[in-house]
């Protein structure tokens, strides 16, 4: 044994490997940042694109914000080992608030002891509506009274409203007109007069009949009563849409032939 305890000529091989741990875990400490710091510069790439891409569809809730947001993300970053990558979106008036973090697990680095390196970047991105003028035009005519069509037509409309007054930063950002769409308009009793109303059916449907039982025109007349029609001046400025072909035409009503 004594032979063997007094040969030294292996002692620079047991050097040698003990040399190689810190030679190897500063490399791979190295190697690891480099890997971390690329994940980092990726992260912040995609985050950037995905607040620009968000903004396109503002105003939205934030149920499609984190869900389409997601998909943009995941979508422009591509393969990784990142864990528990999480994207968050904060919509504020005008502009949104996006931020990612997330953990890399070094590959070589945890031999000296390094432990896991969190990575986490914000993005942020204005966005506007501008000037918008929309006018709607909604059809409140007699075919809407059934299968809930008035109910649903106006839910579409608030929505809408509601969307508007969300986007709008400052007054006179978004402008509505509402139109109504029946048969019937109210062209204002200052049309009394007006040579193009025709008053055939409003005469017929409001007057007084000499016989005190029969309140329409044809009822009167057809058991020989005397029929009146009522003032004119009662009208509410309430007409129908106009006869044939005139009903299908722009041209300004001239007289009751075109009413």
């Amino acid at each position: 044994m004594r032979p063997f305890w007094s040969d030294e000529e292996g002692n620079f091989l047991l050097l040698f490997a003990f040399a190689m741990i810190p030679v190897i875990g500063s490399m791979g400490v190295a190697l690891d940042y480099s890997v971390a710091s690329s994940y980092r510069t990726d992260i912040q790439k995609s985050l950037d694109a995905t607040a620009l891409a968000l903004t396109r569809i503002m105003p939205a809730d934030q149920a499609t914000l984190d869900t389409v947001g997601n998909q943009y993300f995941q979508a422009n970053l591509g393969p990784h080992q990142i864990l528990d990558l999480q994207l968050t979106v904060t919509p504020e008036v005008g502009k949104l608030k996006l931020s990612a973090k997330g953990t890399y697990k070094p590959q070589m680095a945890h031999i000296v002891g390094v432990g896991d390196v969190s990575l986490g970047t914000n993005s942020e991105a204005r966005w506007s509506i501008g000037k918008v003028e929309i006018a709607l035009v909604l059809d409140n005519s007699w075919s809407m009274n059934s299968l809930g069509r008035m109910t649903e037509l106006k839910n579409a409309a608030h929505n809408l409203l509601n969307v508007l007054e969300t986007a709008a930063k400052t007054p006179g950002d978004a402008k509505v007109a509402i139109i109504p769409f029946d048969a019937r308009v109210n062209v204002g009793t200052a049309n009394v007069a007006a040579s193009w109303v025709k008053w055939n059916d409003w005469d017929a449907a409001n007057g007084t009949c000499s016989k005190t039982q029969y309140h329409s025109q044809g009822s009167c007349t057809s058991n020989n009563g005397i029929w009146t029609p009522a003032n004119h001046n009662l009208w509410n400025g309430c007409v129908w849409d106009r006869n044939k072909s005139n009903d299908t035409l722009d041209a300004t009503p001239a007289d009751s032939a075109t009413n």
